[in-house]
């Protein structure tokens, strides 16, 4: 494997024929060592000292300065090379003549050439081609604009200057300046260029301009993709043949791991007629950013804010027209009342007369405001033709109006189911209790030992449970109590007369100034004889504290599992969205004339199935013209 290092050609061990004190200096540059050689010229690391920067420089060989094709080449590449200041092509600072040989300072490019890394069988992927690819279209569709067509586009002419990431052209040796007329006659009919790079009307000796380049970049890019020339015959008249016949593997019958759009763009480029390959450097760069931007982007989605300023106009303009039509409606009602009645005199009485004229100014209003209407009826056709409900948006709302409805309802069921089971609970604590305590207190009160009474009131008061407790025997006279401050006795004989009968108690639900009661209301017995009354009261409080933390509860859990069934459907709906959309936009490529577009994602369900037949229809329709463009003279 070659060491990085500056590269310009082969690596020359001589300096040529000239003394080396002679070398050692062309004009203000220092000459340092040599760095490269190739057919035309010698190059050598040289030293400005005036803006003390190390630079290349360009001589023309010695064998070759009485040579006038050769020093013609030489002072062309010389003018189309400065010419271009491109990010990706060497630049040339500086172009002279000392004592007849002709040099050209160039920028020092510190990498390798592409053509070492292939020789090296460095494995490229997709991602490089289609880098190496964009970056070589844009710097000639930027040579073409200033009339300049390289013709020796190859890979030894290409230097990568950060790994692979970044390439600059050089050797503009054999290019050709669009407005040099004179050169163009001259070589009319001369093959100019590397054989295996050369496109059809190179080899034809044919005119030729920047779709020739263009030709050879598709031939490097095949080589990136394949490890291989797509041109590979060992005779010149077999490879030219081979060329022009466009007899070779195509991309899709190799068992490369190649997207298909890429395939595609390849092949459209190697296509012996100019004018079915791409017209310029531009397009070409737009072809290959397109695929990498597909292959690489995650968000393939419409345009959201085109989309929600067409929703928004379609609703606003929807609504302006009801209230509109609403109008319209008022005036009509109007003026309806404002028609004159038929008069039978000679005169029309002053009253009608304005009458008359009011209805006047209320049949032009109607007629403005109906023209309104039309305009808006107009617009709001042209927002409904060009509105687009996302599938996305209609089913996450489908769902969340599906999950909401089937979550509330649970919710509502479950919070008062539990709601029941807890308020029965605190009944039958509630009863039992209020039995338990008439038993207790039915001696006592049958003996009419007022003090013991009174004694077990106030023991049992000391529960905090009960709100208050009230014993009253037979004659319904209070024989013992506890009551808070805010409840007086006569409060109780007002209790609402609803209640239920719970486990033979009676239960009464009342509310207080500030609290919420159940009122237990049981007969004190001896011997099944009736003796006395028991009223006790207990808080709802804690039951109404249950209910809320329950209902706190469902509703966190139906947030979560709302917004977990929205989050599933988004997510699922973006999966099936993401080919649509890749499809839509294949669709729209092919509909604007770039029949080489390829759907590159390979699936396994329904929409892999869409995909090939899609790819199949563009193979159809390409093979179809390439075949009337043969049958063409």
């Amino acid at each position: 494997m070659n060491n990085p290092g500056h590269y310009y050609g082969k690596q020359s061990s001589r300096l040529g024929n000239k003394s080396d004190v002679y070398l050692a200096k062309v004009g203000r540059y220092h000459i340092k060592q040599p760095i490269g050689a190739g057919a035309m010229a010698d190059v050598f690391l040289a030293y400005d000292p005036k803006i003390n920067r190390m630079l290349a420089i360009k001589l023309l060989k010695p064998e070759h300065l009485k040579n006038k094709e050769f020093r013609t080449r030489f002072l062309r590449e010389a003018e189309a090379a400065g010419k271009l200041d491109h990010p990706h092509i060497a630049t040339v600072y500086d172009v002279g003549d000392l004592d007849a040989t002709p040099y050209m300072v160039m920028e020092l490019l510190d990498g390798r050439s592409l053509e070492s890394w292939m020789l090296d069988e460095y494995n490229f992927s997709t991602e490089q081609i289609l880098d190496i690819g964009i970056q070589l279209a844009e710097a000639l569709d930027f040579a073409h604009s200033k009339g300049v067509v390289h013709r020796d586009i190859k890979p030894g002419n290409i230097v990568c200057t950060d790994g692979v990431g970044n390439v600059k052209i050089t050797d503009f040796g054999v290019a050709k300046l669009t407005d040099d007329h004179e050169a163009s006659a001259g070589e009319m009919g001369l093959v100019l260029g590397t054989p295996n790079y050369m496109s059809p009307e190179q080899i034809m000796g044919d005119p030729v301009d920047g779709r020739t380049d263009l030709f050879s970049i598709g031939v490097i890019l095949y080589e990136l993709a394949a490890g291989h020339k797509p041109f590979t015959e060992d005779t010149i008249i077999s490879l030219f043949a081979q060329i022009v016949n466009e007899t070779y593997t195509r991309m899709e019958d190799l068992s490369v791991d190649v997207p298909p759009g890429l395939s595609k763009i390849i092949g459209k480029c190697l296509r012996s007629n100019p004018d079915r390959r791409f017209q310029s450097g531009k397009e070409l760069a737009t072809a290959l950013t397109r695929l990498k931007n597909e292959i690489t982007s995650t968000d393939l989605g419409l345009n959201q804010t085109q989309m929600l300023r067409t929703l928004w106009g379609y609703g606003r303009i929807s609504l302006r027209l009801q209230l509109q039509r609403y109008k319209l409606k008022l005036l009509q009602a109007w003026a309806k009342k404002l028609e004159p009645k038929q008069e039978t005199g000679d005169q029309t009485d002053k009253a009608q007369v304005e009458k008359i004229e009011r209805t006047s100014q209320r049949q032009e209003k109607l007629s403005a405001l109906q023209e309104r209407i039309t305009r808006s009826q107009s617009l709001k056709q042209i927002y409904r033709s060009q509105l687009l409900i996302p599938m996305r948006l209609i089913w996450i709302s489908a769902m969340s109006l599906i999950v909401g409805i089937t979550i509330v309802t649970g919710t509502v069921v479950i919070y008062k189911a539990q709601t029941n089971s807890m308020k029965n609970f605190v009944l039958d604590s509630g009863a039992s209790l209020a039995k338990m305590i008439a038993i207790e207190s039915a001696e006592p009160l049958l003996s009419e030992d007022w003090v013991s009474v009174e004694a077990l009131i106030e023991d049992l008061s000391q529960n905090q449970e009960f709100v208050y407790l009230l014993l009253l025997d037979h004659t319904n006279t209070v024989r013992g109590k506890a009551l808070p401050s805010y409840i007086v006795p006569g409060d109780l004989e007002r209790l609402p007369e609803d209640h239920i009968v719970h486990s033979e108690v009676q239960v009464r639900d009342w509310q207080t100034v500030d609290k919420s009661i159940f009122d237990f209301s049981t007969p004190v017995t001896f011997q099944y004889k009736k003796i006395g009354v028991l009223k006790m009261g207990l808080s709802q409080q804690e039951l109404q504290e249950a209910a809320k933390t329950t209902l706190g509860m469902m509703l966190v859990l139906m947030v979560v599992t709302l917004s977990a069934a929205v989050g599933m459907t988004a997510l699922i709906i973006s999966r099936i969205r993401r080919p649509i959309d890749r499809l839509n936009k294949a669709l729209d490529y092919a509909s604007q004339g770039h029949l080489h577009g390829r759907i590159n994602e390979l699936r396994t369900d329904e929409f892999g199935a869409l995909y090939n037949k899609f790819n199949t229809l563009m193979d159809e329709v390409e093979d179809q013209l390439h075949e009337q463009d043969a049958k063409q003279p």
